[in-house]
């Protein structure tokens, strides 16, 4: 019977019953990231220029997903927010066109790590020219 108990759970293992799904990679053609990146960037411009200085990363993701008028169902609005987070993450990581302004408070907050990413402040570098998008 102990036999039977293993093959079982080895057969349910097996079939990822009890494994979580992996996540799809997410591609986004170099079209999408190029024409993504330059509005991120001219809104956070702007914003600048304006002397706004609360634009969070949650903040850009709302106005983003907004002007988007493509987006339909809950599914392509997951997508898109995936889309932009990941875009968002390389501007300041790898391109360092964005800065984030208060990382160490954020990184002391207490919450998950979505509600930390979120509530980073971003400003375009001060090194950033604008059309090197």
């Amino acid at each position: 019977r102990r036999e039977e108990g293993a093959a079982a759970a080895a057969s349910a293992a097996a079939d990822g019953a009890e494994q979580p799904p992996k996540k799809k990679k997410l591609e986004i053609s170099r079209e999408e990231y190029d024409h993504v990146s330059v509005v991120v960037m001219r809104q956070l411009q702007a914003a600048e220029d304006r002397g706004e200085e609360e634009w969070t990363q949650g903040k850009l993701v709302e106005w983003y997903l907004e002007q988007r008028e493509d987006i339909e169902d809950e599914e392509a609005l997951v997508h898109a927010r995936r889309m932009l987070t990941s875009i968002i993450e390389r501007l300041i990581v790898s391109e360092h066109w964005v800065i984030v302004l208060n990382a160490s408070e954020v990184q002391d907050m207490p919450g998950t790590c979505a509600q930390r990413r979120d509530a980073r402040r971003l400003a375009p570098h001060p090194n950033y020219v604008p059309g090197r998008a």
